[in-house]
């Protein structure tokens, strides 16, 4: 029998027309650990904030329920808070990044600031009063800029100094508190601590005194503590410097220091060998938290453990810390 081909009886109209259907992003499952350190942070709500990808996700634990800022086009590789939790600096991994200022609470743009680094962002934080925000570049000579915002409220933010950072890579870069009126600034990384002074557009660095106390070592953290300033270091010890010198050095985890965050409360520190610890602004240890022994423990027990970020909610005075399992 020969074929034949019939056309359908009571065919469909064709619809070349996009149907009128939207997506929404609803959840986003993973966070940003192999290439964004110290990268989360409280708002002034409580909510948890941390990069995945381009999208830097902000966690209500009262609702379950996520809200995201989704301005970047490119891997966000560094994330800040201002200390009053109003405020989010972000900043990308790309060719010409941008540092975006945005409400931590809407996920509202504040601010882009014009680009400067040439390679990727690797730190950002805030000053204690949020009227200004530094950035370390990830290109060759590690650059290093000072944004300002004259009333604090980020739009009108600008430009203020820049440096290079230094010949060796910088892991972090800090504001110091306001009673040090000497140094403004503290830079560390690959056996390097580095004390800045901010004169109108001008850095100049200052060397770190180690002295007979401190054993040259990669700085991997940093945080001002009144007229101090505490590092984290490879070793797994806190060094603990005034006025550019090293004045003791406390062993604090087995090993390195990844992370640490100081409130008026206290500080708090994360290491790679999985425990998260609390200190008192004097410096002695208040209590210790094992991840092996967490609810949610390491999906591996042949996998070693290291905690990379750490942040402490100011309001509840609680700690966060955000967990990565790899091999060594």
């Amino acid at each position: 029998m020969d074929s034949c081909q019939l056309e359908p009886s009571d065919a469909p109209r064709a619809e070349p027309a996009a149907p009128d259907v939207s997506l929404k992003l609803e959840r986003v499952f993973g966070v940003q650990v192999s290439s964004a350190r110290e990268a989360i942070a409280y708002n002034v709500l409580g909510e948890v904030i941390w990069p995945s990808a381009c999208t830097c996700v902000v966690y209500s634990k009262q609702t379950h329920s996520q809200t995201f800022y989704r301005e970047h086009a490119s891997t966000v590789a560094a994330l800040a808070t201002s200390d009053d939790g109003h405020f989010i600096a972000s900043g990308e991994n790309t060719h010409r990044p941008r540092v975006h200022v945005w409400d931590a609470q809407t996920c509202t743009n504040v601010a882009t600031l014009p680009a400067f680094h040439r390679q990727g962002i690797v730190s950002l934080s805030f000053a204690r009063d949020a009227r200004r925000c530094v950035s370390v570049g990830a290109d060759a000579d590690f650059s290093l800029a000072v944004w300002r915002s004259v009333d604090g409220e980020w739009y009108d933010g600008f430009l203020e100094a820049n440096s290079v950072g230094g010949d060796k890579p910088v892991n972090f870069a800090h504001f110091t508190d306001k009673h040090d009126e000497e140094h403004q600034l503290v830079t560390g990384g690959v056996d390097h601590v580095t004390f800045w002074t901010l004169n109108g557009a001008t850095l100049t660095p200052l060397r770190a005194l180690w002295g007979s106390v401190g054993k040259l070592q990669t700085m991997l953290c940093g945080a001002a503590i009144g007229i101090r300033f505490v590092t984290g270091a490879s070793s797994g010890h806190l060094y603990v410097w005034k006025n550019r010198r090293c004045e003791k050095m406390i062993r604090a985890h087995e090993r390195s220091i990844e992370s640490l965050h100081a409130t008026p409360a206290g500080l708090v520190t994360a290491g790679s060998d999985g425990f998260v610890k609390l200190w008192t602004l004097q410096f002695q240890h208040l209590r210790s938290y094992d991840l092996a022994e967490a609810p949610v423990p390491p999906l591996s027990a042949a996998a070693s453990k290291a905690v990379v970020a750490v942040h402490r909610d100011r309001r509840r005075q609680s700690h966060r810390s955000r967990r990565d399992h790899h091999h060594h």
